[in-house]
């Protein structure tokens, strides 16, 4: 599969974490790809996942003071697609993919669930 990235820091960033992720199973590739794809994500990975436990952190992600709208939508989707976590709170569809991330979150689909999406 041709994974699209945002740019080369966002291909680079994904491919770091990775490398320090225990496995590169479809979880740990999209939240390896989205938490590098947003900038403010990306440095606040350790408060989103701990690689030590290989875990989200999801109880409390949302409310942390450095989340913007944007860093939100992809927090959401991605503990959504690492364990249908759910907030409760604007998780819908349209709620996470309403931003200028929306391609991306569908190349995330992708990596999460390549044996439905092929050919895409």
């Amino acid at each position: 599969m041709n994974t699209i990235f945002r740019n080369s820091q966002h291909f680079d960033r994904c491919r770091k974490i990775l490398k320090q992720m225990r496995s590169s199973d479809c979880y740990h590739t999209v939240i390896a790809y989205l938490f590098t794809l947003d900038d403010v994500c990306y440095q606040h990975f350790a408060d989103l996942f701990d690689l030590e436990s290989d875990a989200i952190l999801g109880e409390n992600a949302l409310s942390l003071s450095w989340q913007t709208d944007t860093s939100r939508k992809t927090t959401r989707l991605a503990f959504n697609l690492w364990n249908s976590f759910e907030d409760g709170i604007y998780s819908s569809v349209d709620a996470i993919f309403s931003c200028e991330y929306a391609p991306f979150f569908w190349e995330a689909i992708k990596l999460r669930f390549p044996e439905y999406t092929k050919g895409e």
